[in-house]
């Protein structure tokens, strides 16, 4: 590690300007020295404590290498969520119950509670295994369903495994599976010969292995664009579903037929917001006195937007960030 002036001059290395590192960062030598040693997290979040960042979450993203975390960055979360975020990490490595879900919580989720409450009593009520497609128009909320439900389970069952696969086509699909598959130490995860797919769908049938969800996001066709290249076999998604009677699986799908060929026997459909539900989402984003004073105007945004909760929330952001 080389260190350099801002006008491009060498002004030594990690070994020469030890000392000097050690006083501003406050790491130990003996840290520096071996980057092997051990050390608490506490310890790492001191070193960070007084680093001054150009956005206030780096604080925090810079941590993530060094505890070996997997978050992924969430600009505009604020330093607060980036934290509670980490800590949260942190626990499930220490607790060993998996939650490989690379998005934030959404804080300011509203609608839906009566299918969400379907959901959790089909993953926490102790019903049987099953699978389940959550469907509907593109924006309508279906991924924030599926997010809140995975948040909830990890709140609720402490024992319960959860992870997320991007299932938008087969190469975000193949890259999720092998993901998961490292962070669950699949036996042939580094193997370039294996095919991640099958391991973790092997993985997860088998007798041994614990509670867990599965999440499917964005699986709006069954072939996963395999269909588009004749020159590689052809899959699809449902020859890689894990088959076991402890675990449940949730596909979010923006089309119904394809909803049919996933889960046939469970499909849930969401229907456009009531009025009333699409201004808490508003207000959530807003202060409330903005929308109360211009209650018309609102109103007629909202019927603009369709009630698209998606919608909604860019527009929001856009208000609050034009003033």
């Amino acid at each position: 590690v080389e260190f350099f002036s801002l006008e491009g001059h060498l002004l030594g290395d990690k070994k020469s300007l030890q000392h000097l590192i050690c006083e501003i960062t406050g790491i130990p030598a003996e840290v520096l020295q071996n980057n092997a040693h051990s050390f608490k997290v506490s310890d790492v979040k001191e070193w960070a404590k007084n680093r001054v960042t150009t956005e206030p979450e780096d604080q925090i993203y810079c941590l993530l290498s060094i505890l070996n975390v997997f978050m992924i960055p969430s600009y505009g979360e604020g330093i607060e969520n980036a934290t509670k975020r980490l800590d949260e990490e942190l626990e499930r490595i220490t607790s060993k119950t998996q939650f490989i879900v690379p998005y934030a919580r959404n804080n300011d989720f509203i609608g839906y509670e009566i299918q969400l409450a379907e959901l959790e009593d089909m993953v926490l009520g102790g019903q049987q295994a099953t699978k389940i497609a959550i469907t509907g128009p593109g924006g309508i909320g279906k991924s924030q369903l599926a997010l809140e439900l995975a948040y909830r389970t990890r709140e609720k069952h402490k024992n319960c495994a959860v992870f997320w696969i991007s299932a938008t086509d087969m190469d975000s699909f193949s890259q999720a599976c092998s993901y998961v598959a490292q962070k669950l130490s699949i036996p042939g995860w580094n193997d370039e010969n294996q095919d991640p797919r099958k391991l973790l769908q092997v993985h997860l049938s088998r007798e041994s292995a614990r509670k867990w969800l599965l999440i499917y996001d964005d699986a709006d066709d069954a072939s996963l664009g395999a269909s588009k290249q004749p020159s590689q076999l052809v899959t699809t998604l449902l020859d890689f579903i894990p088959q076991s009677d402890h675990g449940y699986i949730i596909f979010t799908t923006a089309s119904s037929n394809t909803a049919e060929v996933l889960a046939p026997e469970n499909t849930m459909q969401l229907d456009k917001l009531a009025a009333e539900t699409a201004s808490q989402i508003l207000r959530s984003h807003l202060t409330n006195s903005s929308v109360a004073n211009e209650e018309q105007e609102a109103k007629h945004l909202l019927e603009k937007l369709s009630c698209l909760p998606l919608a909604i929330t860019q527009a929001a952001a856009y208000i609050k960030h034009n003033q």
